[in-house]
């Protein structure tokens, strides 16, 4: 196919300089950096960078991983049951959110590999019963789906299902939960935990707005509350001060009258003895 101007469009840039005005006689270098067609593969390594002990590895895995980032802009992580969590509810999250971060950080976006799976399944599975092997399976999914919210928000949900039934090289604990519910019964239930929990941390969203509309908004009532006591305690002080004022004015007044009494009282006793002396 020759003919590719389904992918190709005209567009006119403008390149100005920091202070706006028009870049005129300037060399310009155009580098595509992003594009919104994911291309990718499995970001393993950037696991291995932040989990493997010997630091000669790590520096190895990491700059394996940079040169990785020069050319992909996704990225699948593992999160196989049985190297995930080797060990019953202690599963490796922290080096996958090193993982996820130090992707992320470099416009990567992510998937996690698988969240239901046959093969390389945790064999401390094998221990319980089909109903609590089910109830942990689904238990699994909100675990991990939540914890990487906002990092990690495409995953593989059910691996391989066509062949998980008849799955023979071992016995395992998820073929023996989709025996017992079925393909459909099990990736029905698989993804009705993936629903419910989307639903759940969309509600946790919604509160976490809400909680912070309601922050903002008693920040705004505190404030005005202070302005509204500051005006308070002004009204206050003034209220003071005019009272002391008008004890004061009261003060004058009646010493005022005091005074005027005593002038009329001297005056009366110098009228009299002026008509004396007549």
């Amino acid at each position: 196919m020759n003919d590719l101007s389904h992918r190709k469009s005209k567009a006119r840039l403008k390149i100005v300089n920091a202070d706006g005005t028009a870049a005129s006689n300037t060399t310009i270098t155009i580098k595509q950096t992003s594009s919104e067609f994911l291309f990718g593969c499995g970001g393993f390594d950037a696991v291995a960078m932040f989990a493997v002990p010997d630091e000669k590895l790590k520096t190895m895995f990491r700059e394996r991983m940079e040169k990785w980032a020069t050319l992909f802009n996704f990225a699948t992580l593992p999160f196989y049951w049985g190297t995930y969590e080797p060990v019953e509810g202690q599963p490796q999250i922290e080096n996958r959110r090193q993982a996820a971060e130090w992707l992320t950080s470099r416009g990567i976006k992510l998937k996690g590999h698988p969240l239901c799976w046959h093969t390389v399944c945790a064999d401390w599975l094998m221990q319980y019963d089909n109903d609590t092997i089910l109830k942990k399976q689904l238990e699994r999914i909100d675990r991990d789906v939540t914890a990487f919210k906002g990092q990690i928000d495409m995953w593989d949900v059910i691996n391989e299902v066509v062949i998980m039934p008849v799955f023979d090289k071992y016995d395992n604990a998820v073929t023996r939960i989709c025996n017992a519910n079925g393909q459909v019964g099990l990736v029905k239930k698989v993804f009705d935990e993936i629903f419910d929990t989307a639903k759940y941390t969309k509600a946790l969203d919604d509160l976490k707005d809400i909680g912070k509309k309601f922050k903002e908004k008693t920040k705004d009532t505190k404030n005005s509350l202070e302005l509204i006591q500051k005006d308070f305690d002004n009204y206050k002080r003034i209220q003071k001060n005019i009272e002391f004022s008008n004890a004061k004015i009261n003060e004058l007044t009646i010493i005022g009258t005091k005074l005027e009494e005593e002038y009329q009282d001297k005056k009366k006793d110098l009228e009299k003895l002026l008509n004396i002396e007549k």
